[in-house]
């Protein structure tokens, strides 16, 4: 945009860095000449404009300000800034009034001229332009490296442009120079370098998001009335509203913010003479625990920012790009004039951001606002004014009762925010009636006696021929005394008799004890069928189909809180009642579009858990070693072992449509692999919880989706004081609702995990600790991992 300055006429020795320059040179892992390092402005110009004057006037007042012309360069681990003995003479001037639209065409091109590298070395650091708009309109586009100037600094750059644009226009000399020399601070040389062990953040790759916003005047009226109770200023109440919303985020009571302050500690503009960049950043560290209460919080607040005006800044501390929160308190800027013409000026880009660094312009008497920007890899322009109004909500949380109350009362979450946080939990809820495990099952043989129902090697196998043999077993398992709430272990091979001899455990109303419960009383008092009297002489493939009418089962007591299923689950033995088998089934079924054409294959690592749910769709369940080409199946479940195995295997029939992992791993490589191998298959995976096993459902097709719970679950997101976080938020995971599994009443400390009121669901319901932590994100959760340590 400028032509670069002529070479050094003579070698001076440089000057380092000042203290309100350090911080901002060593942002973590972003290049000194990155155009994200650019803060910028633009000035309104309406009025007659002479270009010539206007060029003389800029000219002097860069020649005034000796650090606006620097040359910056490092050696030996140091910075060292050098003025250069004069400001280029030229300013492009762009004319845009034959476009249609000049405003959108300058603001296009000035967005062009943003994404232009620095040349720091070169001198390179401060940039102009001027863009015609109209005949008496006028758009001065300005750009500089973050290091060299502050907001302060660019309003007074603005301010003395005008005063010599007016004195050169009147032929009066302007009045003295505002701005202090280029000089070395005294303690400039200690902190160059950052300490080796200060925060790292990851760099920003990308322009910061912006929103901004006017606080409501009844809101702004009452943050006075309180800032006054207490009294403090607005900026207390803005770092407090930050530093709980950064508590329940981390969910840690220490906090540390960022806060811009300049050497008398106060937003003002500093009395000429004085540098362009006056400000640096601080950090506040406080205390926002639940049990502190809102007036001790802000006034430890204005404690520290009012004695960091009198710091010079710590070279130990987190560098900006490592805090959650950097808070700028600036005046509005103000109106000057060029001769007649009015001049208003407004913000481009304020530099680089670490997560969020807020604006906030207020006047005493005047509107207050807020700009927000924020980190475009963590917040999107929705999520950024999601922030906004969350912070906006907060404030107005703070004016309201008593200034002594506890910070655990005040809520974070806006109205929208607890409006879909309702509704996500409202999207797993179905109108599903109470039934068996065995009922539906049943149901669908006599609707399709003569459907194929199982398929292994030798053949197929009807309903009819199936539930035939599966009555005749439940009449023999009554006899030896299985009945309702039983446990019934059985000791069969992979195959049909393993499914015949599981329906029957339930015909006859008993509970079918996993292979992985070998201790306990559920253990101790089971009922062992053995092995020779099942799948021998007296229940072989040829008595099965013998069954040529559809015996009926024997009379039963069973309801649908009986235990279907004994499992162990992460180390706990816990119980599955009919209800939840059968409503576990009905969302497969809906998730996987099964029906009376599809084919399920199981694995033999699933068949104890996973082998009858495919019968209450109609659907035909393969009982194989490993998936066969014909018939091919559309779905594929499995432990996820053998899902890995089956993808580095040659598969020569059609490509299923569903893979269903329901235990084991599955690593993110092997479900890329298999959308891979299989376009348009979908992974499925089945995730365990503590207390709630295979109510997290994730799928993976083209696009990795969130999780989702199981139909009528409340997968709850929680804080540490049982409070829904925001999206994006890490919080505990609580588990409530129909997917919870009853633990078994010999398990120490009850097996799926101690039980808390639910405050979110039905009276009188309860939830259960996962111990994972997890955030909300579209629509659904993201499990980050278990709960030993808090999230960063």
């Amino acid at each position: 945009m400028i032509a670069s300055p002529g070479p050094l006429t003579a070698p001076r020795p440089g000057l380092p860095l000042s203290a309100s320059q350090r911080g901002l040179w060593h942002w973590p892992g972003l290049p000194v000449d990155s155009p994200l390092r650019a803060v910028a402005d633009r000035t309104v110009i309406d009025g007659p404009l002479r270009v010539p004057l206007f060029r003389r006037a800029l000219r002097r007042t860069l020649q005034e300000a000796e650090a606006l012309r620097v040359r910056l360069w490092e050696e030996h681990g140091r910075v060292r800034q050098l003025p250069l003995p004069s400001p280029s003479s030229r300013l492009p001037v762009v004319d845009l009034r034959g476009e249609r639209r000049p405003e959108r065409v300058a603001e296009e091109w000035m967005a062009a001229a943003l994404e232009g590298p620095l040349a720091p070395e070169e001198g390179h650091l401060y940039e102009h332009a001027l863009l015609r708009l109209a005949e008496r309109r006028w758009c001065w586009f300005q750009r500089a490296h973050h290091v060299l100037v502050d907001a302060p600094g660019r309003q007074l750059v603005v301010d003395r442009t005008a005063e010599h644009y007016t004195a050169l226009l009147g032929g009066r000399p302007a009045g003295p120079n505002p701005f202090a020399p280029l000089v070395a601070d005294a303690s400039a040389e200690e902190g160059t370098r950052t300490r080796s062990d200060a925060p790292v953040a990851q760099a920003p790759t990308r322009a910061p998001s912006r929103t901004t916003g006017t606080l409501p005047a009844a809101l702004t009226a009452r943050l006075r009335a309180r800032a006054g109770e207490l009294g403090v200023g607005t900026l207390e109440l803005v770092l407090a509203a930050q530093a709980l919303m950064t508590a329940r985020e981390r969910q840690r009571d220490r906090v540390t913010l960022g806060v811009t302050v300049r050497p008398e500690g106060t937003s003002r503009v500093p009395r000429p003479p004085t540098p362009v960049r006056t400000s640096h950043t601080v950090t506040v560290t406080v205390d926002a625990g639940e049990h502190h209460t809102l007036a001790d919080l802000v006034r430890r607040l204005a404690r520290a920012v009012r004695g960091a005006g009198s710091r010079r800044p710590d070279p130990g501390a987190p560098p900006p790009a490592a805090l959650p929160w950097v808070t700028h308190p600036l005046a509005p800027p103000r109106p000057v004039r060029f001769g007649p013409a009015r001049a208003h000026t407004r913000n481009l880009r304020r530099g680089p951001v670490g997560d969020r660094a807020l604006a906030l312009y207020e006047t005493p008497r005047g509107p207050t606002r807020l700009e927000l920007d924020g980190d475009p890899d963590r917040y999107d322009q929705r999520a950024l004014r999601t922030q906004w109004h969350r912070l906006v909500g907060v404030l107005g949380a703070l004016t309201e009762g008593s200034a002594q109350r506890r910070l655990g009362t005040l809520a974070v979450l806006a109205a929208d925010e607890h409006a879909e946080w309702r509704r996500e939990l409202a999207q797993a809820r179905r109108p599903v009636p109470a039934t068996t495990a065995i009922g539906p099952l049943e149901a669908t043989a006599r609707r399709r006696p003569s459907t194929p129902a199982v398929s292994d090697e030798p053949g197929d196998l009807d309903h009819r021929s199936l539930h035939s043999a599966a009555n005749r077993l439940a009449r023999r398992l009554v006899a030896e005394g299985v009945r309702p709430g039983v446990p019934v272990a059985v000791d069969l091979p992979h195959g049909p008799g393993r499914l015949l001899t599981q329906l029957a455990v339930w015909k006859a109303g008993g509970a079918l004890l996993s292979g992985r419960v070998s201790e306990g009383e559920w253990y101790e008092r089971a009922l062992r069928v053995p092995h020779d009297e099942l799948d021998g002489k007296r229940l072989d493939r040829g008595e099965v189909e013998r069954g040529d009418l559809l015996d009926t089962p024997p009379a039963r007591a069973l309801t649908c809180r009986h235990p279907a299923l004994v499992d162990r689950v992460r180390g706990r033995v816990v119980a599955h009642s009919h209800r939840l088998l059968d409503l576990r089934a009905r969302w497969l079924g809906a998730l996987l579009g099964l029906d009376t054409g599809s084919r399920v294959w199981v694995s033999p690592l699933a068949w104890e858990h996973w082998a009858a749910w495919p019968l209450r769709h109609s659907a035909r369940v393969l009982l194989t070693e490993r998936p066969l080409p014909d018939p091919a199946p559309t779905v594929w479940c499995a432990h996820g072992r053998e899902l890995t195995g089956l993808l580095n295997r040659p598969w020569t029939g059609p490509a299923p449509a569903h893979l269903l992992c329901v235990a084991g791993e599955l690593s993110p490589e092997a479900e890329r692999g298999a959308v891979r191998r299989f376009p348009g298959v979908t992974v499925h995976r089945l995730l365990d919880l503590p207390g709630a096993p295979s109510v997290l459902h994730r799928a993976t097709g083209a696009r990795p989706a969130p999780c989702r719970p199981l139909w009528n679950t409340r997968a709850l997101v929680l804080d540490r004081a049982l409070r829904p976080c925001a999206p994006g938020v890490a919080g505990l995971l609580y588990v409530g609702g129909e997917g919870l599994v009853e633990p078994a009443p010999t398990d120490p400390g009850g097996g799926a995990g101690p039980a808390v009121p639910d405050p979110w669901g039905p009276e009188g319901s309860v939830m259960r600790a996962t111990g994972r932590i997890a955030v909300r994100e579209g629509g659904g959760l993201r499990l980050l991992g278990d709960a030993g340590t808090p999230p960063d």
